[in-house]
């Protein structure tokens, strides 16, 4: 059995990418409206070029489309068991986006 979760919303910070390992990671946050007044912020974790293109191309505020799946982190602080749900995402769809320009010093 597989879950999948598809969201659009707007990012609430800028992404960071960050090496894990081999591999690219980014944390960010989605804040995505349930009706006009109330909105749900997600955690959503992007891997490899996907996190590289978001970092590249989108930026806080602006709207994209994630469709992943629902997961779990646990561990436990101060003798508590904590979950942590988030989305690890497979596909980004841009909505708005803009071009980043490269660093071209002379």
């Amino acid at each position: 059995m597989t879950n999948s979760v598809i969201l659009t919303g707007r990012l609430t910070g800028d992404v960071e990418i960050k090496q894990a390992g081999k591999t690219v990671v980014a944390n960010v946050s989605l804040a995505v409206n349930k009706d006009k007044e109330n909105v749900d912020f997600i955690p959503v974790t992007l891997w490899g070029d996907v996190a590289k293109n978001v970092a590249k191309y989108v930026a806080k505020g602006m709207r994209i489309t994630i469709a992943g799946e629902l997961a779990t982190n646990t561990y436990e602080k101060d003798g508590t068991k904590i979950t942590k749900l988030f989305v690890n995402a497979k596909s980004v769809d841009f909505i708005d986006t803009i071009k980043k320009e490269e660093n071209t010093e002379a």
